[in-house]
């Protein structure tokens, strides 16, 4: 078997891909073996029914099992999730690869993770068609990120406990007393919730999607309406357009009530107690719209880097963390302005269908 991880590194003589002169109008025909011997990333191909027909030597270290082991065997009894088909996602990948994370267990019992990209070619020999699927190994990478997840879940606990009860205290207070000090530490406090919200969040979401699933835009915008922080005594209100209605995007349903739970923040944090926000979509994706202030041109090449704000006392982290989201989605944003005046977000990118009543 090959070397695995620590061992001898791998000598491999990879032959350059047959490079004879094709004859007009006709298809190269590649050797599947070929193929995965001139790959320098663990790299595997399968055929129609998910055996796995041929390897290279880095695909064997990843997996840490022998070449005649791994032929013949199923890739979904080798990879615990997703499956083949999933991670294929039909005949469009034969034009553009497809990228998912896969989990898979060795036989010394490591869990890893990697970066599969997998796309279907045509292969000489038998008739059919085949996948090829590169790894990418970002064990160490996914491990970092749920230490830091959880490391960023307990100091939010710790915090937000003492928090709440100063929060109780002084609203004790202030039904007690009237006085400007109480409301300084009301706001006060709430920047601090707000902040403990920002930084748990970049540390949850920031970077990666977890599953995607049909999600209604009119219930994760008023979802993240009703979570977002409000004035009291203010006149701000949410409008959602009736072009909302029946629309669902494939999306991360929590991470998607998180972006627009960040862009009403930012809209009421900058357009004032009477800012109205509407939600709105597009041929091209969804926008979120406020007859605020609005942005200087200037800054908004910096918008969503970190701590970037024109508002005192915020984080300058809500911004970032839209991006965050927008990218691990694979979509795109950017701001103009609004109709009357304020900023308008617009979000392109998303894979949008509309379920119809009959």
């Amino acid at each position: 078997m090959p070397s695995g991880f620590g061992g001898p590194p791998i000598v491999s003589s990879r032959p350059a891909l047959d490079s004879r002169p094709v004859k007009r109008g006709s298809r190269p025909e590649l050797d599947i073996e070929q193929i995965t011997r001139t790959l320098p990333s663990p790299s595997a191909i399968c055929d129609d029914s998910t055996a796995i027909t041929s390897v290279n030597d880095e695909f064997c270290v990843a997996v840490e099992r022998d070449p005649e082991e791994l032929r013949g065997m199923s890739f979904d009894d080798l990879v615990a999730e997703p499956s083949l088909e999933a991670l294929v996602e039909g005949p469009e990948a034969t034009s553009e690869p497809l990228s998912n994370t896969i989990e898979y267990t060795t036989p010394s019992g490591t869990r890893r993770y990697a970066s599969a990209t997998a796309r279907t070619i045509e292969a000489k020999s038998e008739s059919g068609v085949y996948t090829l699927v590169i790894l990418h190994d970002i064990t160490d990478l996914k491990k970092r990120s749920e230490r830091l997840a959880e490391f960023a879940s307990v100091v939010s606990h710790d915090l937000r406990n003492p928090l709440q009860i100063a929060t109780g205290h002084t609203q004790l207070l202030d039904d007690e007393y009237s006085h400007s000090s109480i409301d300084e530490i009301k706001r006060v406090l709430s920047q601090v919730e707000t902040r403990v919200t920002d930084f748990l969040a970049i540390a949850q979401y920031g970077g990666s999607v977890r599953e995607e699933t049909a999600v209604s835009l009119t219930t994760s915008v008023r979802n993240a309406w009703t979570t977002a922080t409000v004035p009291t005594e203010s006149s701000v209100s949410l409008e959602v357009d009736s072009s909302l209605d029946g629309v669902s995007v494939m999306a991360d349903r929590e991470r998607l009530e998180v972006l627009f739970e960040n862009l009403f923040r930012n809209a009421i944090e900058h357009g004032g107690d009477d800012v109205t926000v509407t939600v709105e979509t597009h041929h091209e994706g969804v926008s979120v719209i406020d007859d605020g202030c609005g942005i200087e041109p200037s800054i908004r090449g910096s918008l969503f880097d970190v701590g970037e704000t024109t508002a005192s006392g915020n984080t300058g982290l809500g911004l970032h963390i839209v991006s965050e989201i927008v990218d691990a989605h694979g979509w795109q944003i950017d701001v103009t302005d609004g109709t009357d005046g304020g900023a308008r977000f617009e979000i392109t990118g998303l894979e949008l269908s509309v379920v119809r009543d009959d």
